[in-house]
């Protein structure tokens, strides 16, 4: 108690530590540095080490040792060559310096994956796509090396500037913010730079107004919407089939029961990590004796469904540099894809309009696209058109 109340980062850095490899547990305890307030930043192969430490900030510092399918021999290399020869520059002077008999390719995949790298510049994307070349050039280095015969080129690529290294890579399409939390989650065993539904919240906020940490024990019905952070399915007395759900808002969280018919009409939707909208009956859980609130479901939908139900349209807000005439031509690709101009508008469908708001020199403007050009709202749909115009002149408007 003394050390985590005096030293509340070093006590959990070595808490941390000594359950590196459950998974289950870092989980538990990284929520827990949450509730202190404790900063947790992504493992680095050029500041981090096997165990979790604590940087000069009093951050935590997540463990290499704790990355799936990453060995000890392969950290200590990384660890070795680092302190001996300095900070690795980028992914093609990691893999020149590093021993590839120890750290194969798909122990570099993991370090990708998870954020490890993300200090070699150029986003997980591209040092993915750029991953089998810089193998490829460190195994002909070393063969060279293996030969004794010196080559005028062998350095060439590890002194390059990031920004060259990766020239020919630069095409990629950046991961979505759902992918790299995904990918950030298999990788480490739970989202630690974000969390999947941060990306919905300004959606959310229009399609309701209660925050989990908001709710109030109300006989009424209430919506809300979260991630299912945990499921679990038990028996009643009477041998019903209940299933108990907790939601995640990050605001707070929640436990949701579905009992009977509730159960059995969303049971194929169900699973960790999905966003859904639960419709349903606060109260106070009587059980626990603390006051906690509990939700008892009425209706249970997937959030991609609610928000075709609600969605009213899709505005984008550019100005005149983000669409010059060219630019006409990339919107019209983008929206070709998603787009259905069979179906009507009304309370089932599954179809919106698409609405630009533009601003010239002296000129602004609204401008409905016509109904061929009506879309489906998908989360690539949004992730293409933020990339093209940026984040901020996306809005999806709700009723």
């Amino acid at each position: 108690a003394w050390l985590k109340y005096y030293y509340p980062a070093h006590f959990m850095a070595a808490v941390l530590s000594a359950d590196l490899q459950n998974t289950d547990k870092i989980v538990i305890f990284i929520e827990e540095c949450r509730r202190m307030e404790i900063e947790i930043i992504l493992p680095d192969v050029n500041s981090g080490k096997f165990a979790f430490t604590v940087d000069s900030q009093g951050r935590v510092v997540y463990g290499l040792g704790a990355i799936k399918g990453l060995g000890e021999g392969s950290i200590e290399n990384i660890i070795e060559v680092r302190n001996e020869t300095g900070a690795f520059k980028n992914l093609f002077d990691f893999c020149n310096r590093i021993n590839m008999s120890v750290l194969n390719k798909r122990a570099i995949e993991a370090l990708i994956r998870s954020g490890a790298m993300d200090s070699f510049g150029g986003d997980r994307a591209v040092l993915l796509a750029s991953m089998s070349e810089a193998i490829k050039t460190a195994e002909q280095s070393d063969k060279t090396l293996a030969s004794g015969v010196d080559d005028m080129f062998g350095e060439l690529v590890s002194t390059q500037s990031n920004a060259d290294v990766y020239s020919n890579y630069q095409h990629v399409k950046s991961w979505s913010e759902q992918r790299r939390l995904q990918e950030e989650k298999d990788s480490l065993g739970l989202y630690l730079s974000g969390h999947p539904i941060e990306e919905y919240l300004p959606e959310i906020q229009l399609m309701t107004k209660n925050r989990i940490a908001n709710l109030k024990a109300d006989r009424s019905t209430q919506t809300v919407i979260g991630l299912i952070h945990d499921m679990r399915i038990i028996k009643s007395r009477r041998g019903d089939t209940i299933a108990i759900l907790t939601l995640d808002d990050r605001s707070a969280r929640i436990e949701v029961s579905l009992f009977g018919e509730v159960y059995d009409n969303s049971r194929e939707l169900l699973g960790k990590d999905i966003v859904v909208l639960v419709e349903g009956v606060v109260s106070v859980d009587e059980y626990t004796g603390n006051s906690q609130l509990q939700v008892r479901a009425r209706k249970v939908t997937l959030f991609k469904e609610a928000r075709q139900h609600y969605v009213r349209n899709i505005t984008l807000n550019l100005q005149q540099e983000n669409l010059p005439v060219e630019s006409l031509h990339i919107l019209q690709n983008i929206l070709s894809e998603y787009s259905s101009p069979e179906q009507e508008i009304n309370g089932t469908d599954k179809v919106c309009d698409v609405v630009v708001n533009y601003a010239g020199e002296g000129v602004k403007g609204s401008i409905v696209l016509g109904k061929q050009w009506r879309v489906q709202v998908e989360d690539e749909l949004l992730h293409k058109l933020r990339q093209q115009y940026g984040t901020g002149h996306i809005t999806v408007n709700y009723q």
